[in-house]
């Protein structure tokens, strides 16, 4: 009785597990006669590791199909027989696979009834790829595409593919299991045009499929600088942005202007300006003033750039104008002799007083001033700093 044999053995591995092996076979004419029990098994003789991969029994159907995993390579597939659980013999094969990830092949295997039992064998690994990133991503970044190492060079064949074009290798990226590709790696692949990456392992086999495109890339921000308000009770703060490159022609920016520091709720927009352009410096003030706080800006080009976030940036309120008084009354009835002595404090630079809302007058001192030759009355009293700010309370 010939017996014959049809094994398929595929390399699986997986970016996430060790390294593993899928095994593939069907069996047929595995009829048993004169053993108690024959096995089918695959092993690396290296390590000592095996897996049974059929049972066989007298009685028992004489064809198999299947497939299981196992976390080693075999170079060595045999039949094993039993007789009361006694081992008797192996009918064995070592195949040139064992060297080579991907093999095919056809051989011989002699058990020792004499029988010939014909063997293929198929290895290739069963790899997947892999990335994080979401599309669309801007063109100023890259991708990252990720696969399980530890392969043969030739496994890492990365192609892609767009608008119909046949799959194409991508040159420089061959032989490494993780790759970062940019838009300018894939040519002929431009602004939002969908392409797919692949990797061709073995002569004939593909991995999964991967799509993805890339976005405008938004304007770089150079600068930014805030203008503080003028008086600690004014919302006249202001911010002025640069950025690295003109807009191209109907390019425009979309800016949302948010309260506090990145990350913050989408939806917590503060402010929003959109269809916005540049002037000749390559920049913008915002033209709505705001109070003393933290914020941060998310821009974009268009609808579909690559989105920022500027970082936090403060502004700042002067301190608070404050002043103190004290006076000294007059020594006669009717007689200028009485004075008022004032205290300032906070602001921004040198102060002024008036009294009754007159004219304004300097300080005689840095943060403080006499006014003399009064009468007995009462006065209003007001003070301000060099931005014109004035006390509150």
């Amino acid at each position: 009785m010939n017996r014959f044999l049809t094994i398929a053995i595929l390399l699986f591995t997986t970016a996430i597990y060790a390294q593993s092996y899928r095994v593939q076979y069907s069996i047929s004419n595995f009829a048993n006669d004169s053993f108690n029990d024959e096995q089918l098994i695959v092993e690396n003789t290296n390590t000592g590791q095996e897996r049974v991969l059929v049972t066989n029994c007298a009685g028992c159907p004489s064809s198999y199909s299947g497939t299981t995993f196992v976390n080693f390579k075999p170079n060595r597939v045999f039949i094993r027989f039993l007789f009361n659980n006694t081992t008797l013999g192996n009918a064995t094969i070592n195949y040139p696979g064992s060297t080579n990830d991907c093999t095919t092949g056809n051989y011989s295997l002699n058990n020792q009834n004499g029988l010939l039992s014909p063997v293929t064998l198929n290895i290739s690994p069963n790899i997947s790829i892999g990335s994080t990133a979401t599309t669309p991503v801007s063109s100023c970044d890259t991708i990252r595409f990720t696969s399980r190492n530890g392969f043969e060079s030739h496994v890492y064949n990365w192609q892609y593919t767009y608008a119909g074009i046949g799959w194409t290798s991508i040159p420089g990226f061959q032989g490494i299991s993780t790759i970062d590709i940019g838009i300018d790696d894939l040519p002929g692949v431009g602004i939002n045009t969908a392409f797919q990456i692949r990797l061709r392992y073995c002569p004939g086999r593909f991995t999964n499929i991967l799509t993805y495109s890339f976005s405008m890339c938004s304007p770089g921000l150079v600068s930014l600088t805030p203008s503080d308000t003028s008086c600690s009770y004014n919302n006249d703060g202001n911010i002025r942005l640069v950025f690295d490159r003109a807009l191209n022609t109907g390019e425009t920016l979309s800016l949302n202007l948010f309260m506090g520091a990145p990350p913050n709720d989408p939806m917590a927009i503060l402010f929003t300006q959109t269809g916005v352009t540049l002037d000749g410096a390559n920049s913008y003030t915002w033209p709505s003033v705001l109070e003393a706080n933290t914020y941060y800006f998310r821009y974009q080009s268009n609808s579909d750039g690559s989105i920022y976030d500027s970082g936090p940036f403060t502004i700042n309120a002067p301190p608070a104008v404050t002043f103190s008084a004290t006076w000294t009354d007059v020594n006669c009835f009717g007689d200028n002799t009485g004075s008022i002595g004032i205290t300032a404090n906070g602001g921004v630079g040198n102060f002024e007083y008036r009294i009754d809302l007159g004219v304004w007058i300097p300080f005689d001192n840095s943060n403080s001033h006499t006014i003399s030759n009064l009468s007995a009355g009462n006065y209003d009293i007001r003070v301000r700093d060099a931005n014109m700010c004035t006390e509150q309370n």
